[in-house]
């Protein structure tokens, strides 16, 4: 007779979809929500005009990126397992005994991972943004950063910005504006493509290593003027000794491209 009326009772309660979901996923795990599509990209390369088909699968849960542990049912790596709900050890360490510490990588660090604070942008278990970011990269970093600010400061006017991880790490980096490795070259030009031959910091996408990314009293934003920035990395004396360096008083760039050339020594045509 329960049986009966349990099963009546069910009935009428999930006279819709969203009824029937919030009383079968009550009992049952594993219940697809309704209104919810998965995408899945099959190549074919016989297309060349759309070689990625995108194609709908019947109402399946929403594509979902895991945290390994996670997705593995592997609570204790992070939860004293005597107190769930206690990390058994507290951030950032936790994260630590998988992940970088970035602290220990770059010379300037975000503030959330200055903090470590990690779970201020990514969340622990899932999510449905890529890297398990809490928002889209824009969304997030709007959350805590002032956007009118930022877009109408005089390096972004005028700029179209799609994402500020296009230009900035948003872990960390040489400076406290953690330019991305390369971002210079999203407005300026690649040396890398250009020359034959191209100097280490330019080969490397370090263009901060001799200039300031935003301002500074000498020209082409060098961090120092003549040659003392290239003695900042070459050997002074061992330039000098050489047969064509000595007596010379001329400066490294009247003869040298500091960016590269079609030989070796970067020698100006």
């Amino acid at each position: 007779m329960l049986t009966i009326m349990f099963i009546t009772t069910t009935f009428f309660m999930a006279c819709t979809p969203k009824k029937s979901y919030k009383v079968l996923s009550f009992f049952f795990d594993g219940v697809p929500e309704p209104d919810t599509t998965e995408y899945l990209v099959s190549v074919d390369t016989i297309l060349s005009a759309d070689s990625a088909n995108i194609v709908a699968i019947n109402k399946l849960v929403p594509t979902m990126f895991y945290h390994a542990p996670y997705q593995k049912k592997q609570c204790e790596r992070c939860h004293d397992q005597r107190s769930m709900g206690k990390t058994i050890e507290p951030q950032p360490q936790l994260c630590y005994n998988c992940h970088d510490d970035f602290s220990e990588i770059y010379k300037s660090v975000h503030g959330p991972v200055g903090g470590g604070f990690c779970t201020s942008c990514h969340n622990p278990h899932k999510s449905k943004t890529d890297k398990l970011l809490l928002r889209s990269t824009q969304k997030l970093c709007a959350f805590c950063h002032d956007s009118l600010l930022v877009v109408n400061s005089r390096y972004h006017k005028d700029r179209e910005i799609s994402n500020c991880t296009e230009c900035h790490n948003p872990h960390g980096g040489d400076n406290r504006f953690m330019p991305q490795k390369g971002s210079c070259y999203k407005c300026h030009e690649n040396f890398n493509e250009k020359l034959k031959y191209v100097h280490g910091p330019v080969a490397g996408a370090y263009c901060t290593t001799c200039h300031s990314p935003h301002v500074t009293k000498t020209y082409k934003l060098l961090k120092k003027q003549g040659n003392p920035l290239c003695l900042n990395c070459h050997e002074e004396k061992l330039i000098f000794e050489t047969d064509y360096h000595k007596n010379t008083d001329k400066t490294c760039t009247e003869c040298h491209n500091p960016h590269g050339g079609d030989n070796r020594f970067f020698i100006k045509p």
